[in-house]
């Protein structure tokens, strides 16, 4: 879990605080958009009760976390591709983990859907959103086992997990993640 606390002493010490306000703005944006989401999906479906989580977002609040932290990629994937570049990226890079969610960014006010990777440190490494354009881009996401990636991808024949939260009958709104499919933090 991210110790803000720590983060912002880090981004004051940068004397950045353009940066420092920029990214703070951003992560608070992000967090609020994705509850705003997550409770019109919960409206929407309320008489659904055969799904635990209502929408992907609810799904990201419940098992994710926020990134506010990144370096840069070692390699530069597609745009638009991020979780092809992502997935692809595990076979080269095995310290790197595979995560999905939600990011934001100043050019770009609502949260988008997107996975990038987190090195060992808990700092994003995103090889789709490269440049100063998305210095100050933010992540709430959810960090998933390898092999759980590779299993959802063969059994979905795409690449993205929250994107096809509506494959298999919606079984990962209905029963939310199995134990193996979270990646534990150390």
């Amino acid at each position: 879990m991210i110790d803000l606390e720590h983060l912002l002493d880090e981004l004051i010490k940068t004397k950045d605080m353009v940066g420092y306000n920029s990214t703070l703005k951003n992560y608070i944006s992000l967090e609020q958009k994705i509850k705003e989401q997550a409770n019109i999906y919960d409206q929407i479906y309320r008489k659904r009760d055969n799904l635990r989580f209502k929408s992907p977002y609810a799904l990201v609040l419940q098992y994710g976390e926020p990134f506010l932290e990144k370096v840069e990629s070692p390699f530069k994937g597609r745009i638009k591709g991020c979780y092809q570049n992502c997935f692809d990226a595990l076979l080269q890079y095995p310290n790197l983990e595979y995560c999905e969610g939600y990011a934001i960014d100043d050019g770009l006010p609502i949260p988008v859907s997107h996975a990038w990777l987190i090195n060992p440190e808990g700092k994003v490494v995103d090889p789709t959103w490269t440049g100063e354009e998305y210095k100050h881009t933010v992540y709430y996401g959810i960090i998933f086992n390898r092999e759980y990636v590779n299993e959802v991808a063969q059994i979905n024949k795409s690449y993205s997990i929250l994107e096809n939260f509506y494959k298999n009958d919606h079984q990962i709104l209905r029963e939310g993640f199995p134990p193996h499919a979270l990646h534990k933090v150390k």
